[in-house]
């Protein structure tokens, strides 16, 4: 069927540094096969949204560039030589770039007949690996696998059922793993920093740093705003299990008289205050003074509160100081 050649030692000598234990394949013919495994950590997008996140995808930093992690494995390859795609099989397209931004491609005349006589012996799209790469002669399948929230399907292992049938090798096919890299608590001015260790921490970094990393996430605002919407549903029944139908803010005289209740985040996504009283900013004209960044959507950071109370508190940070904390006042 392939006139596709094994793939090389050297050509993956660049991988070797994220080499992992190997994963094993129970087949239906009973067989077990070995298949190569990797990791990586990959760095957060914390740039500008991009256009389609296909149903909240994570989004990479790849040398300044937003991308899916299949982009990022194939922008890797790239760089040693290989060829690829990213396979949509959601879309049933072939991608070099996001969705929205870069249009499919088509496949080359060999790579396009192997996908086809897999798909005829699956009877399916769906289950083809993440990535389809080729250099020179040598063809790989790879599949990306997030560590604890993804596995492999059915379909994935009926795949390398048939392409081990067609004549491809376990050389063809790579697993690899991979995660979000830790993402520093990087404060743009050591003065908000310092206010939030003192307001969560009693002064202390190091339990700062600890227990309290979760309720921040310094990305674009809309990023973490278009998140929430996805999730928005389900952290509103858990909050009401949670809590029952109790205000957890306590902010407005008529707390007790509202009956209908919202998500909110302790730290607001977004917020003037420090600007305004750290730095005493002050709007120019119609202008408002700029809002920075700081809130995630992490469930720490996450309460229950009644529709009066949250519009009461709107972004503001003011509202967890004591007022005898010795705390700068907002």
């Amino acid at each position: 069927m392939n006139n596709t050649q094994p793939v090389q030692a050297g050509d993956l000598e660049f991988l070797e540094q994220y080499k992992i234990e190997s994963e094993l394949f129970s087949l239906p013919s009973g067989a077990r096969v070995s298949i190569p495994k990797y990791f990586f950590e990959l760095k957060p997008w914390q740039g500008a949204p991009i256009p389609n996140t296909y149903n909240n995808k994570a989004v990479i930093d790849w040398d300044g560039e937003p991308v899916f992690a299949e982009l990022a494995v194939l922008r890797l390859f790239q760089s040693h030589g290989w060829e690829g795609v990213w396979v949509d099989s959601y879309r049933r397209k072939f991608r070099v770039g996001l969705p929205d931004v870069d249009a499919p491609i088509d496949l080359p005349e060999v790579q396009a007949q192997l996908i086809n006589t897999l798909r005829a012996k699956t009877g399916r799209f769906g289950g083809c690996w993440d990535l389809l790469l080729w250099k020179g002669e040598a063809t790989l399948f790879v599949e990306l696998k997030r560590r604890k929230k993804d596995r492999i399907q059915s379909g994935q292992v009926a795949w390398l059922t048939a392409a081990l049938e067609s004549g491809l090798t376990t050389e063809s096919f790579t697993l690899m793993e991979w995660d979000l890299s830790p993402v520093p608590l990087a404060f743009k001015y050591p003065e908000d920093k310092r206010f939030f260790v003192d307001l969560f921490a009693n002064g202390s970094e190091k339990r700062f740093e600890s227990e309290f990393s979760d309720y921040f996430d310094f990305r674009h605002p809309a990023i973490k705003r278009e998140e929430f919407n996805k999730i928005r549903k389900r952290v509103l029944k858990d909050l009401l299990v949670k809590y029952g139908e109790e205000c957890q803010l306590r902010l407005h005289p008529d707390c007790s008289k509202v009956t209908i209740f919202e998500p909110d985040h302790i730290i607001p996504l977004s917020t003037n205050e420090l600007n305004k009283n750290l730095r005493h900013m002050e709007r120019a004209g119609v202008k408002k003074v700029a809002r920075q960044s700081f809130g995630s959507n992490h469930s720490k950071n996450l309460t229950l509160a009644c529709k009066r109370c949250n519009a009461f508190k709107k972004h503001r940070i003011s509202w967890l100081i004591p007022k005898d904390s010795g705390i700068v006042s907002t």
